[in-house]
């Protein structure tokens, strides 16, 4: 899935005859963002150097000194929060291990942050990090790192031989029938073959908590398919209409089934992490088909 860049929040000219220091160029150019807001974006590396028409690097120094024609772009993101909840080990070998990402943390280092990502945190602790599978920024859950090149690649062929299986949790806008039987969703994205398989397993409300198999693996799969059926996903920000929701996104990649050597059959995300995000849940229903 390739990366796209999104558009600077501003791009800045220091057009004085002297310096100027960062902070006082952004509070000119952007005006209705606060200097608090500002410097927690230059603390984030949000802030960029523009040199040939290119960025070149961060610059995280309050007062640094542009010169004359200097040139910046500035990412800013008020939702990108500078003190996140931290991601965890959940199954770990000396090669490679699976991770708890928390929702609203980003997988790698964006335009926008390169303070706190599941990749700089990996980082303290092992030397290299290859992400083999990646979540959207909102969702949780489990993702697979591998800490050498060839342990990655052999991670990411088992992946694409379906010797491991993912299925999330999700909580959408809607009541659907609760079975055993395993519906599917085949509706194709863009004009690419998709399809999730799922179980209802409880009804709340106006809602209903569903656990889905990714049989295919495109962008934004399970959010876009459940919007398809009139049953988007609860707190989804890009997809539906009336599923807003102040906790965020309802969807959480729950378990691994691992078919590859000298692992576990299953390794499932702890009870606890389940029910802070989904609460008194009936545990006993997640039965993986």
């Amino acid at each position: 899935m390739k990366y796209k860049t999104p558009k600077p929040t501003a791009r800045l000219k220091n057009e004085s005859q002297d310096p100027v220091e960062l902070i006082e160029l952004m509070s000119k150019g952007l005006p209705d963002i606060s200097k608090i807001k500002l410097k927690k974006c230059i603390g984030l590396g949000g802030v960029w150097l523009i040199e040939n028409k290119k960025r070149t690097k961060r610059i995280k120094k309050i007062k640094h000194q542009l010169e004359k024609d200097a040139t910046i772009e500035v990412f800013y993101n008020p939702n990108i929060k500078d003190d996140p909840e931290r991601p965890e080990v959940v199954f770990k070998t000396n090669s490679w291990g699976i991770w708890y990402k928390p929702g609203s943390l980003a997988i790698s280092p964006t335009p926008y942050s390169d303070k706190y990502t599941l990749e700089t945190c990996v980082k303290e602790r092992q030397q290299k990090c290859h992400i083999i599978n990646r979540l959207d920024y909102e969702t949780e859950g489990l993702v697979i790192v591998a800490y050498n090149s060839k342990q990655a690649a052999k991670l990411s062929l088992a992946l694409q031989e379906n010797s491991i299986s993912k299925y999330y949790l999700a909580e959408v806008l809607g009541h659907l029938e609760i079975s055993n039987t395993i519906n599917s969703i085949d509706t194709p994205i863009d004009n690419k073959i998709a399809k999730t398989e799922f179980k209802v397993i409880e009804k709340r409300e106006q809602t209903s908590i569903i656990l889905a198999k990714l049989v295919t693996g495109r962008l934004h799969q399970i959010r876009r398919h459940f919007n398809s059926i009139g049953n988007p996903v609860v707190g989804d920000p890009k997809y539906g209409k009336g599923n807003q929701n102040t906790e965020g996104l309802m969807l959480q990649c729950l378990c691994y089934k691992l078919k590859i050597p000298n692992s576990p059959k299953e390794v499932r995300l702890p009870d606890q992490l389940i029910k802070k995000r989904f609460g008194d849940l009936d545990l006993n229903r997640l039965e993986f088909f």
